[in-house]
Formats: C-alpha cells, structure tokens, sequence
C-alpha cells in the first residue's frame, strides 16, 4: 500500500461488510477510477481470478522491466567502466599464464 501512495500519491482501503458491500465497493470504485482497487474487489467476489492475477502479474512484471531498464540506461556509463576493467583484467591475467 506504502508504495502504491508513493507512486500515485493517493490510495484507498476499504473491505466488505455484509454480503453485498463488496460489489458495491467495487462499482464505487470503477465510478471513481479506482482501476487496482476495482480489480481486487473482483478477485475477491470470486469473478474473473484467473485474469485479474494475471493482469496483477502483467502490471508487476512491467514495473520490474521499467525500472531495470531506467537503472540500466541510467547506469550504463559506470556498467562499461566496470566491463572494461573486467576485461583488462582478464587479459592481464591470461598474458601472465602464457
């Protein structure tokens, strides 16, 4: 939940309390653009798990290649530096056998 806010700056709990409470939540959540909120009330009705998971994975996996390829070409200059240092060294090293 922590991350969720720091990302979007804003999120809202809520849990069902009679039977019923849970689709109600859910439809005031797609009105109000609750989109992730929407999704677990679904999952948690038991409609459309299956895709719901999925998407939840789809969206996980999306942010984990966002940031790897922010840190990546955000890093790439100090990733070369340290390619070419392991590389030297290698060579130095196989120089020194011979």
């Amino acid at each position: 939940m922590q991350a969720i806010i720091e990302c979007h700056g804003v999120a809202s709990w809520a849990s069902s309390e009679y039977p019923t409470h849970a689709t109600e939540l859910v439809e005031h959540a797609a009105r109000e653009g609750y989109d992730i909120v929407a999704a677990l009330g679904l999952r948690q009705m038991g409609i459309a798990e299956d895709i719901v998971n999925m998407t939840f994975g789809i969206v996980l996996g999306a942010i984990a290649v966002a940031a790897a390829l922010a840190f990546g070409l955000g890093a790439r200059d100090i990733a070369a530096h340290e390619l070419e240092s392991w590389l030297q060294s290698l060579r130095r090293s196989e120089q020194e056998t011979e």
